[in-house]
Protein backbone atom coordinates (compact mmCIF):
# COMPACT_ATOMS: atom_id res chain seq x y z
CA UNK A 1 0.00 0.00 0.00
CA UNK A 2 2.61 2.03 0.47
CA UNK A 3 4.10 1.93 -3.49
CA UNK A 4 0.54 2.73 -4.32
CA UNK A 5 0.05 5.67 -1.53
CA UNK A 6 3.29 7.20 -3.55
CA UNK A 7 1.76 6.44 -6.86
CA UNK A 8 -1.27 8.50 -5.94
CA UNK A 9 0.76 11.74 -4.58
CA UNK A 10 2.46 11.92 -8.26
CA UNK A 11 0.87 14.27 -10.87
CA UNK A 12 -0.44 12.77 -14.08
CA UNK A 13 3.20 13.90 -15.44
CA UNK A 14 5.59 12.58 -13.07
CA UNK A 15 3.75 8.72 -13.83
CA UNK A 16 3.72 8.93 -17.58
CA UNK A 17 7.46 9.95 -17.17
CA UNK A 18 8.34 7.26 -14.80
CA UNK A 19 6.60 4.79 -17.27
CA UNK A 20 8.77 5.75 -19.98
CA UNK A 21 11.97 5.80 -18.15
CA UNK A 22 10.94 2.13 -17.17
CA UNK A 23 10.89 1.28 -20.57
CA UNK A 24 14.50 2.82 -21.23
CA UNK A 25 12.55 5.79 -23.54
CA UNK A 26 13.99 9.30 -21.98
CA UNK A 27 11.35 11.59 -22.49
CA UNK A 28 12.24 15.10 -22.75
CA UNK A 29 15.67 14.14 -24.36
CA UNK A 30 13.80 12.29 -27.50
CA UNK A 31 11.67 15.37 -27.24
CA UNK A 32 14.01 17.63 -26.88
CA UNK A 33 16.20 15.90 -30.07
CA UNK A 34 13.02 15.87 -32.31
CA UNK A 35 12.31 19.57 -31.96
CA UNK A 36 15.79 20.41 -32.83
CA UNK A 37 15.91 19.00 -36.21
CA UNK A 38 14.49 20.93 -39.01
CA UNK A 39 11.40 20.05 -41.66
CA UNK A 40 14.25 18.84 -43.78
CA UNK A 41 16.29 16.53 -41.45
CA UNK A 42 13.17 14.97 -40.02
CA UNK A 43 11.96 14.00 -43.88
CA UNK A 44 15.76 12.70 -44.23
CA UNK A 45 15.22 10.54 -41.52
CA UNK A 46 11.85 9.30 -41.88
CA UNK A 47 12.94 8.26 -45.81
CA UNK A 48 16.16 6.30 -44.22
CA UNK A 49 13.94 4.74 -41.77
CA UNK A 50 11.83 2.85 -44.43
CA UNK A 51 14.84 2.59 -47.10
CA UNK A 52 14.00 5.54 -49.04
CA UNK A 53 17.68 7.25 -48.77
CA UNK A 54 16.81 10.53 -50.76
CA UNK A 55 19.63 11.81 -51.05
CA UNK A 56 21.72 8.58 -52.76
CA UNK A 57 18.73 8.44 -55.23
CA UNK A 58 19.60 11.74 -55.77
CA UNK A 59 22.85 11.42 -56.99
CA UNK A 60 21.75 8.63 -58.58
CA UNK A 61 19.62 10.30 -60.87
CA UNK A 62 22.52 12.98 -61.25
CA UNK A 63 25.23 10.42 -62.57
CA UNK A 64 23.05 8.24 -64.44
CA UNK A 65 23.10 9.09 -68.19
CA UNK A 66 20.15 10.28 -70.27
CA UNK A 67 18.81 7.20 -72.81
CA UNK A 68 19.61 8.25 -76.01
CA UNK A 69 17.14 8.40 -78.47
CA UNK A 70 17.98 6.43 -81.78
CA UNK A 71 15.56 7.90 -84.85
CA UNK A 72 14.19 5.31 -87.04
CA UNK A 73 16.04 5.39 -90.42
CA UNK A 74 13.56 5.19 -93.53
CA UNK A 75 14.34 2.12 -95.91
CA UNK A 76 16.27 3.31 -98.82
CA UNK A 77 14.05 3.49 -101.37
CA UNK A 78 15.85 1.89 -105.13
CA UNK A 79 16.29 4.51 -107.49
CA UNK A 80 14.07 4.17 -110.86
CA UNK A 81 16.02 3.65 -114.18
CA UNK A 82 13.07 4.63 -116.20
CA UNK A 83 11.14 7.58 -116.80
CA UNK A 84 8.32 6.65 -117.66
CA UNK A 85 5.44 6.71 -115.64
CA UNK A 86 4.77 3.62 -113.21
CA UNK A 87 1.94 2.34 -115.28
CA UNK A 88 3.31 2.36 -118.73
CA UNK A 89 6.54 0.49 -117.66
CA UNK A 90 4.57 -2.05 -115.83
CA UNK A 91 2.62 -2.26 -118.76
CA UNK A 92 5.85 -2.26 -121.23
CA UNK A 93 7.42 -4.45 -119.03
CA UNK A 94 4.56 -7.07 -119.37
CA UNK A 95 4.02 -6.84 -122.73
CA UNK A 96 7.98 -7.81 -123.07
CA UNK A 97 7.97 -10.27 -121.07
CA UNK A 98 4.71 -12.15 -121.97
CA UNK A 99 4.64 -11.52 -125.69
CA UNK A 100 1.41 -9.63 -125.92
CA UNK A 101 0.12 -6.56 -127.40
CA UNK A 102 0.44 -3.80 -124.65
CA UNK A 103 -3.26 -2.62 -124.95
CA UNK A 104 -3.82 -6.61 -123.38
CA UNK A 105 -0.68 -5.70 -120.74
CA UNK A 106 -3.23 -2.19 -119.92
CA UNK A 107 -6.13 -4.23 -119.79
CA UNK A 108 -4.83 -6.99 -117.59
CA UNK A 109 -3.48 -4.12 -115.04
CA UNK A 110 -6.62 -2.68 -115.16
CA UNK A 111 -8.36 -5.70 -114.22
CA UNK A 112 -5.51 -6.40 -112.04
CA UNK A 113 -5.88 -3.16 -109.57
CA UNK A 114 -2.38 -1.87 -111.47
CA UNK A 115 -1.13 -5.05 -109.66
CA UNK A 116 1.74 -6.59 -111.50
CA UNK A 117 1.57 -9.66 -110.08
CA UNK A 118 -2.05 -9.63 -110.33
CA UNK A 119 -2.23 -8.72 -114.26
CA UNK A 120 0.88 -11.48 -114.72
CA UNK A 121 -1.78 -13.95 -113.23
CA UNK A 122 -4.50 -12.98 -115.33
CA UNK A 123 -2.65 -12.95 -118.21
CA UNK A 124 -1.52 -16.31 -117.82
CA UNK A 125 -4.21 -17.79 -117.56
CA UNK A 126 -5.59 -16.32 -120.22
CA UNK A 127 -2.75 -17.75 -122.38
CA UNK A 128 -3.18 -21.06 -121.11
CA UNK A 129 -6.81 -21.25 -121.68
CA UNK A 130 -5.88 -20.23 -125.57
CA UNK A 131 -3.54 -23.50 -126.10
CA UNK A 132 -7.18 -24.94 -126.54
CA UNK A 133 -7.77 -22.94 -129.50
CA UNK A 134 -6.11 -23.97 -132.31
CA UNK A 135 -5.17 -21.09 -135.42
CA UNK A 136 -6.53 -22.93 -137.59
CA UNK A 137 -10.07 -24.20 -135.68
CA UNK A 138 -13.67 -23.52 -137.46
CA UNK A 139 -14.30 -20.71 -134.52
CA UNK A 140 -11.08 -19.00 -135.45
CA UNK A 141 -11.82 -19.23 -139.49
CA UNK A 142 -15.18 -18.06 -139.23
CA UNK A 143 -14.62 -14.90 -137.04
CA UNK A 144 -11.14 -13.81 -139.13
CA UNK A 145 -13.57 -14.07 -142.15
CA UNK A 146 -16.01 -11.52 -140.32
CA UNK A 147 -14.04 -9.41 -139.39
CA UNK A 148 -11.85 -8.57 -142.51
CA UNK A 149 -8.61 -10.43 -141.61
CA UNK A 150 -7.62 -8.75 -139.08
CA UNK A 151 -9.52 -5.40 -140.33
CA UNK A 152 -11.99 -5.01 -137.80
CA UNK A 153 -11.56 -8.49 -134.69
CA UNK A 154 -7.98 -7.97 -134.57
CA UNK A 155 -4.85 -10.58 -135.14
CA UNK A 156 -5.36 -14.29 -134.51
CA UNK A 157 -4.31 -14.12 -131.28
CA UNK A 158 -6.47 -11.53 -130.32
CA UNK A 159 -9.44 -13.73 -131.85
CA UNK A 160 -8.04 -17.07 -130.21
CA UNK A 161 -7.97 -15.35 -126.62
CA UNK A 162 -10.97 -14.09 -127.14
CA UNK A 163 -12.41 -17.55 -128.00
CA UNK A 164 -10.36 -18.60 -124.75
CA UNK A 165 -12.42 -16.19 -122.46
CA UNK A 166 -15.52 -17.65 -123.73
CA UNK A 167 -14.80 -21.30 -123.76
CA UNK A 168 -15.40 -21.59 -127.63
CA UNK A 169 -18.64 -19.72 -127.83
CA UNK A 170 -18.33 -17.89 -130.89
CA UNK A 171 -21.24 -15.31 -129.94
CA UNK A 172 -19.87 -14.23 -126.94
CA UNK A 173 -16.41 -14.25 -128.60
CA UNK A 174 -17.59 -11.95 -131.39
CA UNK A 175 -19.22 -9.79 -128.51
CA UNK A 176 -15.95 -9.08 -126.39
CA UNK A 177 -14.15 -8.81 -129.97
CA UNK A 178 -16.70 -5.94 -131.41
CA UNK A 179 -16.41 -4.35 -127.93
CA UNK A 180 -12.29 -3.90 -128.13
CA UNK A 181 -12.84 -2.64 -131.70
CA UNK A 182 -14.77 0.05 -130.45
CA UNK A 183 -12.36 0.94 -127.71
CA UNK A 184 -9.75 1.05 -130.24
CA UNK A 185 -11.47 2.93 -132.52
CA UNK A 186 -12.23 5.54 -130.01
CA UNK A 187 -9.09 5.77 -128.96
CA UNK A 188 -7.35 6.58 -132.15
CA UNK A 189 -10.15 9.24 -132.64
CA UNK A 190 -9.31 10.77 -128.95
CA UNK A 191 -5.45 10.72 -130.38
CA UNK A 192 -5.97 12.34 -133.14
CA UNK A 193 -8.29 14.94 -131.72
CA UNK A 194 -5.13 15.67 -129.35
CA UNK A 195 -2.53 15.63 -132.05
CA UNK A 196 -4.79 18.35 -134.01
CA UNK A 197 -5.00 20.39 -130.66
CA UNK A 198 -1.69 20.14 -130.08
CA UNK A 199 -0.92 21.28 -133.86
CA UNK A 200 -3.19 24.16 -133.51
CA UNK A 201 -1.38 25.09 -130.07
CA UNK A 202 1.68 24.98 -132.03
CA UNK A 203 0.43 27.24 -135.23
CA UNK A 204 -1.27 30.28 -132.77
CA UNK A 205 1.76 30.66 -130.81
CA UNK A 206 4.07 30.93 -133.89
CA UNK A 207 1.33 33.53 -135.24
CA UNK A 208 1.64 35.19 -132.01
CA UNK A 209 5.47 35.41 -132.07
CA UNK A 210 5.57 36.53 -135.80
CA UNK A 211 2.91 39.29 -134.58
CA UNK A 212 5.21 40.39 -131.95
CA UNK A 213 8.39 40.24 -134.39
CA UNK A 214 6.41 42.47 -136.87
CA UNK A 215 5.51 45.07 -134.47
CA UNK A 216 9.17 45.15 -132.99
CA UNK A 217 10.30 45.84 -136.49
CA UNK A 218 7.73 48.19 -137.19
CA UNK A 219 8.88 50.52 -134.08
CA UNK A 220 12.29 50.19 -134.89
CA UNK A 221 11.62 51.90 -138.42
CA UNK A 222 9.81 54.11 -137.05
CA UNK A 223 12.83 55.48 -134.51
CA UNK A 224 14.79 55.62 -137.03
CA UNK A 225 12.72 58.20 -139.15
Amino acid sequence: RGGSEEEEELTLDEKVARAMKKFSAPPQAAETKEEELSLDDKVARAMDKFGLNSSADADTEEQTPAATVVEPTAPAVPERKSNLPPEEEMAQNISSDLNVDINIAYAALAAGNWNDEMARSILQYELDSMKDIPADSPEVTLLKQEGGEGERYGSTFDIRRALALTEGNVDDARAILEAEAEDARLEEEMAREAQEEKARAVEERLAEERLAEERRMKEERRLME
